[in-house]
């Protein structure tokens, strides 16, 4: 994407968060910063909980310019308060695109033997038969990625779903030709 967005000679930045941000390289339109960004991503790794609408707020305040702000995450963060930091992006005059990315397991909840789960955001461990589970936890779900499309769609934000089993490049080629014909 950064490519792409250099070879329309646009500026390009990246910023990683979770609780904080953890690097930010400003935006630049040279074509030698494609190798920083590179380098950024590679760095970089998940790690632990986010406080990903505080800090998209805090953002929103400080990119000097208008431009496209695209967010790359999981969203496992409280629905109201995601819908309030994008809606603080929409506000501050950004086009924003969420790509929202699942683990194939965490939608299709393939499990079938005793199985412990830990939740990534320090939320702890728990040993549960799927089976007893699993009617549940796919309703959940997929009411979760329902209200976050839905509430991404209401703020005139474009939204894609991208499974860690999808190949990259084919999920952002039709994010991308999707944005194309929304316009």
């Amino acid at each position: 994407l950064a490519w792409l967005i250099l070879r329309q000679q646009d500026a390009v930045g990246v910023t990683i968060i979770d609780e904080q941000v953890r690097s930010s390289l400003p935006p630049s339109g040279q074509a030698a910063h494609l190798k920083q960004v590179i380098q950024q991503l590679e760095r970089s790794s998940p790690a632990g909980a986010s406080r990903l609408a505080a800090i998209l707020n805090e953002l929103a305040e400080q990119i000097p310019r208008r431009g496209l702000v695209l967010l790359i995450s999981d969203l496992f963060v409280e629905s109201e308060e995601l819908a309030q930091s994008l809606r603080h992006l929409r506000f501050r005059g950004h086009d924003v695109g969420v790509l929202q990315v699942i683990d194939a397991a965490e939608q299709d909840f393939p499990f079938e033997e005793a199985t412990e789960f830990t939740g990534l955001e320090g939320t702890g461990a728990e040993t549960v038969s799927p089976r007893s589970i699993r009617d549940a936890y796919r309703s959940e779900f997929e009411e979760f990625l329902r209200i976050t499309s839905a509430r991404c769609r209401q703020l005139g934000v474009d939204y894609r779903l991208i499974r860690t089993d999808e190949p990259p490049d084919r999920a952002l080629s039709q994010f991308l030709s999707e944005r194309r014909a929304g316009r």
